[in-house]
């Protein structure tokens, strides 16, 4: 079963085989498979929010920025406790994972824009692709920089 949920999860995510090839190890998998629930449920939120605001007739950067403001607390919270269970450096922390969310929220409205007022696709597919093409970015960057283990 172990063997077979870590060539899972080096099949679907390269880029995460490429940065732990050599010391993953068992703690990585496990908060690779928390990530993945604290993940879901931060997409789901995200993905929820934007689209009823965009169905309200909001315009995709503030559907967008709300749905993302939203996501950021609830995500920085669940990782934090849940996911990477670290206990200090709080404003180290927050403003890492500000910093980086606000990285991803560029990229996020960047690819929103051009698939949705660009290309025209609907905005139920364009986040989807959105949320998918930024999330090994979004767990390797929680877990080498904002959350990585820091000597006292």
């Amino acid at each position: 079963m172990k063997n077979n949920f870590k060539r899972f999860l080096l099949l679907f995510y390269p880029l995460t085989n490429f940065f732990f090839r050599r010391r993953m190890q068992e703690e990585t998998y496990l908060q690779i498979a928390k990530y993945g629930f604290v993940g879901g449920l931060g997409t789901l939120t995200n993905y929820t929010i934007f689209n009823i605001l965009k169905y309200l007739i909001y315009g995709t950067i503030i559907s967008n920025t709300i749905s993302t403001i939203i996501t950021i607390v609830e995500t920085f919270l669940l990782q934090k406790f849940f996911t990477f269970k670290t206990k200090k450096k709080y404003i180290i922390e927050l403003c890492l994972f500000l910093a980086l969310a606000s990285i991803y929220y560029i990229a996020d409205t960047s690819i929103l824009i051009f698939l949705i007022d660009r290309i025209g696709i609907s905005s139920l597919l364009g986040k989807a692709v959105s949320l998918i093409i930024l999330l090994p970015f979004s767990f390797i960057t929680q877990k080498l920089v904002v959350f990585r283990k820091r000597l006292n």
